[in-house]
């Protein structure tokens, strides 16, 4: 337990990050209040988009709408399939607030990462902070379409799309065209139904009799 909870800290979002409102997208540190108990923290970074699905939840001044992603230690949990077990060279699509990244670096048994991330915004406004890094490389373009040349140990998925419509199709279709490339596979909240039902085994899914390692 004490070495999740410590993968979940190196994870979060570092205090001294800046809010940024760039074109559709806003990221910014927010107080818990009284859902402090229910995330696990007194603050934390929303990102979100303004578009049709959240609509309402756009504030004046611009910030707000639909939320992509938070660094709250409730939300990371959900990544903690790859924290734990993510060793070696390791294939993430999805830049995001950079928490699975942040936390695997805290790991010295991985040995590099590399990164795709469509948005050219997440990348400005997040990816200098693994600048210099030498274990991990950010590639900007579709996941689903940019080729990268590698083979992975572990492969995470946590890619976003408006609302999350068809949001685990697109991570079906990822874990099929990373299949012999990454040893083993995963997805953020991806369904254990479906997990299940594959012929091979996915991080945070129990293996079935007919699924291969």
């Amino acid at each position: 337990m004490s070495a999740a909870i410590d993968l979940i800290r190196a994870a979060r979002v570092p205090m001294e990050s800046r809010d940024w409102i760039d074109g559709n997208r806003n990221c910014r540190r927010r107080r818990t209040g009284t859902l402090g108990p229910v995330l696990g923290c007194n603050s934390y970074v929303v990102l979100c988009e303004a578009n049709l699905a959240g609509l309402h939840m756009v504030e004046d001044d611009g910030w707000g709408g639909h939320i992509i992603m938070e660094d709250s230690p409730r939300e990371i949990r959900k990544h903690l399939p790859i924290l734990i077990h993510g060793t070696g060279r390791i294939l993430k699509t999805g830049l995001g607030l950079g928490c699975v990244v942040r936390g695997l670096l805290s790991k010295s048994d991985v040995a590099h990462i590399d990164v795709i991330e469509n948005d050219p915004r997440i990348i400005r406004h997040v990816g200098p902070e693994f600048a210099g890094n030498s274990r991990v490389t950010i590639h900007q373009g579709d996941a689903l379409t940019l080729d990268i040349d590698g083979r992975w140990d572990f492969a995470w998925h946590d890619i976003y799309t408006e609302g999350n419509d068809g949001l685990q199709v697109l991570h079906g279709k990822l874990i099929k065209r990373y299949y012999g490339r990454a040893r083993v596979q995963g997805a953020w909240n991806f369904p254990a139904s479906v997990a299940r039902a594959l012929p091979i085994r996915l991080l945070g899914a129990k293996r079935t009799r007919r699924q291969r390692r």
